[in-house]
């Protein structure tokens, strides 16, 4: 087919990372009761909510 075969080889193994991180962060999100971005947690609560957070 004349396409080049390494990014048919990492492509997998990129995806199958994400998806660990993506499950990781959702383990920790329900785990820690929100989350936490640029230093600052944000509840669960709050953002279900849709309200901005202001600190």
């Amino acid at each position: 087919m004349n396409r080049p075969w390494l990014p048919s080889i990492f492509y997998p193994i990129g995806i199958t990372i994400m998806v660990v991180f993506m499950i990781r962060a959702g383990i920790l999100g329900v785990k820690r009761g929100g989350i936490f971005w640029r230093r600052t947690f944000y509840p669960t609560k709050v953002l279900k909510e849709g309200k901005r957070y202001n600190i």
